[in-house]
Parts: structure tokens; sequence; C-alpha cells
């Protein structure tokens, strides 16, 4: 008997594969993320005071918000608060998708492969078993990341 592929099944597949593909470039910016947002920090807490930014909604809840007068900022200084903001959100993100997943191993894979960018080789060495099963658990953080992001997406596109 064979299976039919209907275009629900096939949609659903590939807006998993994108949301997986997201997660992985989430990862590869992690660290410029994390950089970027401590340079603005130490350099720049002025404009951050001015933009009022506002970072308790981003330890409670992962919002970013700021003041509506920061269109009248000049471009340069918009342009670091966005990507300031869009920074807090990525790193929010997968620091919170990765806590969100259930599994003890599957959370310690992702930290350190997704957040701590070491290869799956080192992880299956250190952790005395196969590559395939560390890249197994890695598959699988990812799904659950990108299953996090969808429902951040959501619950923030309501407010």
């Amino acid at each position: 008997m064979q299976s039919k592929v209907t275009p629900n099944t096939q949609a659903e597949e590939r807006r998993t594969k994108d949301m997986r593909a997201a997660v992985k470039k989430l990862s590869r910016e992690y660290r410029d993320m994390k950089n970027y947002i401590v340079y603005i920090r130490n350099k720049r807490p002025t404009l951050l005071k001015q933009a009022k930014v506002d970072l308790c909604e981003y330890e409670s809840r992962g919002a970013v918000t700021y003041a509506d007068y920061v269109s009248r900022f000049p471009k340069s200084d918009r342009d670091i608060i966005e990507t300031y903001a869009k920074c807090l959100r990525g790193v929010y993100c997968l620091e919170q998708g990765i806590l969100s997943i259930e599994d003890d191993i599957t959370r310690v894979v992702a930290k350190e492969t997704l957040q701590g960018g070491r290869s799956c080789e080192a992880i299956a060495l250190e952790m005395g078993v196969t590559r395939r099963m560390v890249s197994y658990r890695k598959k699988d953080a990812e799904n659950g990341i990108a299953k996090f992001i969808e429902e951040y997406a959501l619950r923030n596109e309501a407010v």
C-alpha cells in the first residue's frame, strides 16, 4: 500500500525544513549577536536610554519594545537600535528554545552544538556515543527550537 502525499503534508514538510534552516542560521549568528548586544550596552548606553528600549519585557517574555519616536532618530542610530532589537530577539529565541527542550540529552547536545558551536564529532567523543546519535539529537533539537520560534512569533504577533 502506497502512502499518499497530500499538498498539506508537502507544505508542512517544507515549512519544517525552512524553520530548521532558520534555526541553523540563528545558531551560526549567535556569537556575533551576543557580542553586538554587549558592545551596544557598553558603548552606546545613552542611545538605548533615548530609545527607551524596554529590557524588562525582553527578560520576561522576549518582546523588545521601544518608543515610537525612534523613527525621528538619524538613520544610523535607528539602524543600530533595530539591529540591537533583532539580536535580542534572536538570542532570546535560541536560548529559550534550547531551555524548552524536555529531553536532557537533547538539550545538552543543542546547547553544545547550536549555542556553543562545537562539532557533533567532538561531542560524540566526549559523551562516548556515536556521531549519528548526536546528529539525530541535534536534528531533534532544531525541530524543537523551530517549534518554539513559531510559537514565539504567534505570541508576539498578537501583542
